[in-house]
């Protein structure tokens, strides 16, 4: 293998690893997933654009809610296996919680 084949390779590896090291660019008609399990949001800080939707899903044995810190919106107590749906159209930093165990902290970082 030649010199220029072998940097060829390694520029290609090197773009692979960005993409997977950063993801593709969602765009708002993109939906995200948020799971509760082992009493955490998981991912706990997540950006997003305007306009997205963000799907709550409870994959913890407990009940949870997710409820922003202000108390703006808040789903229903969530059953194991329940989710909750809500489009985020406000630009900002958004904290929220579980209302049932408020330790349980996340955030959305929403952007135009």
């Amino acid at each position: 293998m030649t010199i220029g084949a072998r940097l060829r390779g390694a520029s290609l590896a090197l773009m692979s690893g960005f993409s997977v090291l950063y993801g593709p660019s969602l765009s708002a008609a993109d939906p995200v997933q948020v799971v509760i399990e082992k009493f955490e949001f998981r991912p706990a800080a997540l950006t997003i654009k305007k306009g997205t939707t963000v799907s709550f899903v409870n994959r913890d044995a407990a009940e949870h809610t997710a409820t922003a810190a202000d108390l703006a919106w808040t789903s229903k107590n969530l059953k194991p296996g329940e989710s909750y749906q809500r489009i985020f159209a406000q630009v900002g930093q958004l904290p929220y919680i579980c209302g049932l165990h408020p330790f349980m902290k996340g955030t959305l970082n929403v952007t135009e």
